[in-house]
């Protein structure tokens, strides 16, 4: 198992169990305690746990990731507020990009009635949009990933990288108090990343629970999206501090 790898699975487990062990986890992956303890410093110098000598555990404010039908079923309310104001911004052939998140979900389940251009690695994008005749839609290629029910892998990035499009609407798990827009995969990471690099406009879903939250891989800064999209239940304070670094707030 490679660095990446095993990092992976470290923290999967300090979201389940909230801690680890040095001696269990190098016996797990067949590898020195030395090992194990830079793989925790790398972990603790993002600020995502706490070390001490026997293990590590979880920093007060780190977000743990359910998996797909929890989060989708989480907060439909105002995922469907967002989702109806980010529909609002499509227009007549357009083309654009649709990540994986649950949100995003909800802008598939009631796409207008418009021809456009939707390229995507979510199945759930494909299969609500890819029987609509005015819509064309690009799957990209990969590794299915139970976890956000989608393809997640280098091929994923690298066949992404290829197109320009007019908007891309991507989520994310967590933003930061500094504004680190953030997920926990390094590949969800650069799939993103490489969907807000090639578009003209870009918008970020990501609802009011997610703000003051660290997320293990930062992908953006907040003030890299043109718009933000988030719904109004959002705190007045960090309301306040968004409108100073973002181009565009919109609260749904």
């Amino acid at each position: 198992m490679n660095t990446v790898a095993r990092r992976k699975e470290i923290m999967k487990r300090l979201e389940m169990e909230g801690e680890v062990s040095v001696n269990v986890l190098a016996e797990l992956f067949q590898v020195t305690s030395m090992t194990v303890r830079r793989d925790l410093a790398f972990f603790e110098n993002q600020g995502l746990i706490k070390t001490n000598y026997g293990g590590a555990h979880l920093t007060d404010g780190i977000m743990s990731v359910p998996d797909y039908s929890s989060r989708s079923g989480t907060m439909m309310e105002d995922k469907k507020r967002i989702s109806e104001k980010a529909i609002s911004y499509l227009q007549e052939g357009d083309t654009i990009f649709l990540d994986t998140g649950t949100t995003i979900h909800q802008m598939a389940k009631n796409f207008p009635d418009i021809r456009a251009t939707v390229i995507t690695n979510s199945l759930t994008v494909l299969q609500l949009l890819g029987g609509n005749s005015k819509l064309k839609v690009i799957m990209a290629p990969g590794t299915y990933r139970k976890d956000t029910f989608g393809v997640l892998d280098s091929d994923t990035v690298l066949f992404l990288s290829k197109f320009h499009v007019k908007k891309s609407f991507l989520s994310a798990l967590g933003c930061s108090k500094n504004g680190n827009i953030a997920t926990m995969d390094e590949i969800d990471a650069k799939t993103k990343r490489v969907m807000w690099e090639n578009c003209e406009t870009s918008y970020l879903l990501i609802d009011h629970t997610k703000f003051y939250q660290q997320s293990l891989i930062q992908y953006n800064v907040i003030s890299d999206f043109d718009y933000v999209l988030t719904n109004r239940e959002i705190e007045k304070t960090i309301e306040d501090e968004l409108r100073m670094i973002c181009k565009n707030l919109v609260l749904c």
